[in-house]
């Protein structure tokens, strides 16, 4: 059963070019889902500096809706406006790969250099001609100043995180994709990771999408929320919305027990 959705605004994309100052997608692509065939179909506008939850079950699309944005995959059909920038459009042959596109990207598995220090991770990272020094910022921004010189392997999860966080935010992308970066960590370390978050996104704004199973780390981070189902947006807005009857479909929480402090 879908619930239905809270506004149907991102159904349709105006015929007028995407604004220099949003992230504009419209993509369809047939993807093989435990319950068989289905094809991920979505359209949705995103502005600039906003943070964006994508909610859904397993197998939603979820990930593949993050891929597809970082180009990562090829969608059968679709376009991609980034801030002004057309990184996709199917019809005219424009597919820019990753390296164009250049995202900053968070996944499950965080993807450190495991040969490389702290510090040797986000000097990697950094762009040409960027001072040395700005890896020592954004080592001091994550509070890893005493364990600049350590491997990740020495880390823990959570510090392993913060280093990924600044590794992605090293070459001061545009766009971050966050691929459920902290399901692997336990309560506390995942409340002290949105704390930090929280405080990246208020001195580094960058618009962000960030996929989540945790209803609650959506109403705490994000302004805005969409719930997939089988590959197709079925709920967009505020996330203390889709904390309410439809949303309960998707995930054992109740909105009392859940609160942004």
């Amino acid at each position: 059963m879908q619930p239905p959705a809270l506004t149907h605004a991102h159904q349709h994309l105006p015929a007028a070019p995407a604004a220099n100052d949003e992230l504009a997608v419209r993509l369809k692509m047939a993807l093989s889902g435990a319950n068989g065939p289905t094809a991920l179909n979505v359209e949705i506008r995103i502005a600039r500096g906003e943070t964006l939850a994508v909610l859904g079950t397993s197998g939603s699309g979820k990930t593949t809706l993050l891929r597809l944005i970082a180009g990562l995959e090829t969608p059968d059909e679709g376009c991609i406006t980034a801030f002004g920038c057309s990184w996709l459009d199917s019809a005219r042959g424009i597919n820019l790969p990753p390296r164009k596109r250049r995202p900053g990207m968070v996944f499950q598995d965080y993807a450190l250099f495991p040969h490389m220090t702290v510090r040797g991770n986000l000097l990697f990272a950094l762009p040409r001609r960027t001072p040395h020094a700005r890896a020592d910022e954004l080592i001091e921004m994550i509070g890893l100043q005493a364990l600049a010189d350590h491997r990740p392997g020495r880390l823990s999860g959570g510090q392993q995180q913060r280093l990924a966080l600044a590794r992605a935010l090293a070459a001061a992308p545009n766009l971050l994709l966050l691929d459920e970066p902290l399901s692997a960590l336990d309560g506390g370390t995942r409340r002290e990771m949105q704390d930090t978050l929280l405080t990246l996104r208020a001195t580094h704004p960058v618009t962000t999408l960030i996929v989540t199973h945790d209803p609650a780390e959506a109403l705490r981070l994000a302004d805005r929320a969409i719930v997939m189902d089988s590959g197709r947006i079925v709920a967009d807005g505020p996330p203390a919305k889709l904390l309410s009857r439809p949303y309960r479909l998707y995930a054992p929480y109740r909105p009392h027990h859940i609160s942004r402090k």
